[in-house]
């Protein structure tokens, strides 16, 4: 008979065009209001749109399995048991898999949490609208012509919507925009700011409408309330106890560190700092944040054994050959085994590619981010020991940096290519005949699509109709050289990996082959060494 009953009300979900007020009569006499969302392990999830205080507990077990009274808006899950019959109404039943929320984003000192969980590989629709004035600019969500070097999305449109999942800082940086689908990289908290990085001036809103599946699948760790009936499992998304989105933490638009202020001070500023590096280290967190054009120097001294083979090395490494077949697994291939290296995690969650340290190094700081140090090895599970490195910081102006060399004298950089950026502007600055070697790794999505690597797709050729590089597939990796006069050269095709030799004087431009980037999501991470 149960079977019957919860087939019959299945069918009439499915075949009927669903309801803005859905009514749930239940056996006990009382009714609910709200939202038929679906039936998943064995009970019904509904969404109120009238609140809904149950009867007391009894010992029959034909009330609802909420114990709580629940709010306007929240989900209460229903056994059929208790069902005595539904009537739906008319709204397209797809409309009952999405729910939306709208969110104020102020341009403040933190991240507006939007107390939204998203779950890795859920896709998420953000549509944006309002002004924010700061200072003599007029904001919107789609930003503004310019660019901010001290926004946390530097090479992005000053002002445009930018949002993050989670706390954690290496966590990539979204551009969103007025509108922008996305693909979650990741579990976690869904953060919005604007990409600007003065706030103190500034004044207004943004409303984000996030728009997010359903997935009545998932389980969700819950906690056991009192009024929940003993066979209830309190991690099931479906079961009678509710978790309220608490915070999940305060993200700051500046991480903790050593950090100099957002507006470079008239007078240089300096930081000096001591870390212990261990022999196994993968990445040690100096906790010092660069800024383009500050003056690094690092001097390291001590000793760590780097495996059998290698033995004790000091900071310079041992001789390059040692390892083998496995030498290019190294972070810096062409330095020597055990050698201290390092690498910059950049404000957009990338890294750049590795390079040497050694006993003594100094640069000049390429981008804004975080500097990590390192050992140069491919397997660190026999190694010991550690080293000392003092590393001496001079606030530089916003002057262009270069990344140390690979120990090949080789000058990288790691950029990053949004799939909804129609030119990501390099900072690499060429003559005719240089040569420049460019590796791309990571993978776009566009509407209606698969994951697209940097090598594009040619089954999705048909989508676009004039994409830069015509003879080229669908969402690869092309790039262009802007000249100083302005103008540029036909674009050309990079793929995953080329050798480029450039066509012209001037600036390095790299996007994605598409001629409408509105629906895009995803990016390319691109290693440049010239």
């Amino acid at each position: 008979m149960l079977r019957k009953i919860v087939l019959a009300i299945l069918l009439l979900v499915m075949a009927a065009t669903v309801v803005a007020a859905d009514t749930i009569y239940l056996r006990n006499g009382q009714t609910l209001q709200g939202t038929v969302l679906g039936y998943v392990n064995g009970r019904f999830a509904v969404k109120l749109s009238v609140a809904f205080t149950p009867q007391a507990n009894t010992q029959s077990g034909n009330n609802a399995t909420v114990r709580t009274t629940s709010e306007v808006g929240e989900v209460v899950f229903i056994r059929p048991r208790d069902i005595e019959r539904v009537e739906i109404d008319g709204r397209p039943l797809d409309d009952a898999r999405y729910v939306t929320r709208n969110v104020l984003v102020e341009l403040g000192p933190n991240w507006v949490d939007t107390g939204i969980d998203l779950r890795r590989d859920e896709r998420v629709q953000v549509n944006s609208t309002g002004t924010i004035f700061a200072g003599r600019s007029r904001l919107t969500p789609g930003g503004l012509r310019t660019t901010d070097p001290n926004a946390p999305l530097p090479r992005a449109a000053e002002g445009v919507l930018i949002g993050v999942i989670g706390t954690d800082s290496t966590a990539p940086i979204i551009e969103i925009g007025l509108n922008r689908e996305f693909v979650a990289d990741r579990d976690g908290r869904l953060y919005l700011t604007v990409n600007r990085g003065s706030y103190a001036d500034a004044r207004g809103t943004f409303t984000a409408q996030i728009r997010r599946e359903i997935n009545l699948g998932q389980r969700a760790g819950g906690r056991r309330n009192e009024a929940m009936d003993e066979n209830d499992d309190p991690n099931d998304l479906f079961g009678s106890g509710r978790v309220r989105n608490e915070s999940a933490g305060v993200r700051r638009r500046n991480p903790s560190g050593d950090q100099f202020p957002t507006n470079t001070p008239s007078e240089p500023r300096r930081v000096t700092r001591s870390i212990t590096i261990p022999g196994d280290s993968r990445g040690t967190d100096t906790g010092i944040d660069l800024r383009t054009g500050d003056g690094v120097t690092v001097a390291a001294t001590g000793v760590i054994t780097a495996g059998r083979r290698a033995g004790d090395v000091g900071p310079d490494g041992g001789r390059a050959s040692i390892g083998g077949a496995l030498l290019g697994t190294r972070p810096v291939p062409s330095a020597g085994v055990g050698a201290l290296v390092g690498y910059i995690r950049l404000q957009n969650g990338q890294v750049s590619q590795s390079f040497l340290i050694g006993s003594q190094q100094t640069f000049t700081a390429p981008a804004d981010g975080r500097l990590f140090l390192q050992i140069n090895d491919d397997n660190y599970s026999d190694n010991s020991g550690s080293f000392n490195a003092t590393i001496n910081v001079t606030s530089g102006g916003t002057t262009a940096g270069t990344f140390p060399t690979d120990g090949a004298g080789n000058s990288q950089q790691t950029v990053n290519v949004g799939a909804t950026s129609q030119a990501v502007d390099t900072g690499i600055e060429l003559r005719r005949g240089d040569t420049v070697s460019l590796s791309a790794r990571g993978l776009i999505y566009s509407r209606g699509t698969g994951g697209i690597s940097p090598d594009g797709d040619r089954r999705y050729d048909s989508i676009s109709g004039n994409t830069p590089v015509p003879d080229s597939p669908f969402g690869a990796l092309v790039g262009y050289i802007r000249t100083s006069d302005g103008r540029s050269t036909a674009p050309f095709l990079i793929g995953s990996e080329r050798t480029l030799r450039a066509p012209a004087d001037g600036r390095l431009i790299l996007m994605i082959n598409d001629d409408d980037y509105r629906d895009n999501s995803g990016s390319f991470s691109v290693r440049i060494v010239n």
